[in-house]
């Protein structure tokens, strides 16, 4: 088994208010759990007016499959709300039970 994670840091340039912010982060949110079939969440700075994390998981058997479709959802991020930039991507990759006793 294997799991392919992000973290994406968004600037909201015009942003006025958290329902500004949170309503391009749900828009980004769904469509990418809609058009990727990934988790996806709001992470990280919850009460920051311009500024969000948003966490995206995948699990699956094969790893290359997993780093593809993660590589397709960060490209889809950034072009998923334009008045958001994206200014930071994290990811990292964790494989259980193949080629280890663990």
């Amino acid at each position: 088994m294997h799991i392919v994670a992000a973290m994406v840091t968004l600037h909201i340039h015009a942003s006025a208010s958290l329902k500004d912010k949170r309503r391009v982060i749900h828009s980004v949110v769904s469509k990418l759990r809609n058009r990727f079939s990934v988790s996806a969440a709001e992470v990280h700075a919850n009460d920051s007016w311009q500024s969000a994390t948003i966490g995206i998981a995948v699990v699956g058997g094969d790893l290359r499959t997993l780093e593809q479709l993660m590589d397709r959802a960060l490209s889809f991020v950034e072009s998923a709300a334009p008045e958001a930039e994206v200014v930071g991507v994290e990811t990292d990759e964790w494989s259980f039970g193949v080629g280890s006793n663990v």
